[in-house]
């Protein structure tokens, strides 16, 4: 067993593939190029977010008309004309411009979601869309502006939101977030009230809607769940935790899955 052990770490290959034949190394290449493109994927998608969340900082800032004068007088002054400088900022602002990348971040997120992990041996497949539920994103969101960032230093803060960017982009937060992203990224604390207030708001829609299948039933009870209780829960608390919310045991367990399944915190 030793020496399997030795040779799967020599040829940097899982343990259970060592007896396979030497024809089942073209499959094995296969399966190493998938995880490839799979863990590439990732990370453009990761920088996607990135992207948009400097971008949303942007338009934010430019929103403002103070800022939209300063920013032209910038220009004209670096010998930019009057009329290409006014051009820039329009080009910032423009919405078709942005709501593109923004498709074009979520079209790549469904398609990774397809592609499955590539850390198995798990097929990929089209149904993804347990595994792509905005309750999580919101729930994540949630714990960031009323549990993180009033207890961390203003200086952690910008850390803290690159992290959870893509959380923000999935839930299509960027826009509510951005007077406190930006405060903050400019080292002033802001008040989260706001932010917070919108998205419990949102979860309450998932709440209040009409369930059409079990996993709207699941998405909803998930949304309870993470306004009503904290992250951390004991497994033993779970069966009261579903007791007073009036459902099952099973149905509570695959809401918590489903609510806990982007957080860095809890059960995944």
């Amino acid at each position: 067993m030793d020496e399997a052990i030795a040779l799967a770490r020599v040829f940097g290959i899982p343990l259970e593939e060592l007896p396979l034949p030497p024809e089942a190394a073209e499959g094995r290449d296969l399966h190493e190029l998938s995880r490839t493109v799979t863990d590439e994927g990732r990370k453009a998608k990761a920088q996607h977010a990135q992207f948009l969340l400097a971008w949303a900082r942007l338009r934010y800032r430019l929103s403002q008309e103070e800022n939209r004068a300063l920013y032209e007088a910038f220009l004209t002054q670096r010998r930019t004309g009057a009329d290409e400088a006014s051009r820039a900022v329009k080009v910032w602002r423009d919405r078709s411009s942005w709501r593109e990348v923004s498709v074009a971040y979520h079209k790549l997120e469904r398609t990774l979601q397809t592609l499955g992990t590539g850390l198995d041996l798990t097929p990929p497949t089209p149904d993804v869309r347990r595994h792509n539920s905005v309750v999580a994103d919101l729930l994540r969101a949630r714990e960031l502006f009323a549990e993180r960032i009033p207890g961390s230093p203003v200086r952690v803060v910008p850390d803290l939101v690159y992290h959870f960017a893509q959380a923000l982009v999935r839930a299509d937060l960027l826009e509510a977030a951005m007077p406190v992203v930006d405060s903050y990224a400019r080292g002033t604390a802001h008040p989260v009230d706001e932010v917070v207030a919108e998205i419990d708001r949102r979860l309450q829609e998932v709440i209040d809607r009409e369930p059409n299948d079990r996993l709207d039933h699941l998405e909803s009870l998930a949304a309870r769940i993470g306004l009503r209780w904290e992250a951390h829960e004991p497994p033993e608390q779970q069966a009261q935790s579903a007791a007073e919310l009036g459902v099952s045991l099973e149905d509570y367990r695959d809401a918590k899955n489903i609510g806990d399944m982007y957080r860095e915190s809890g059960m995944r």
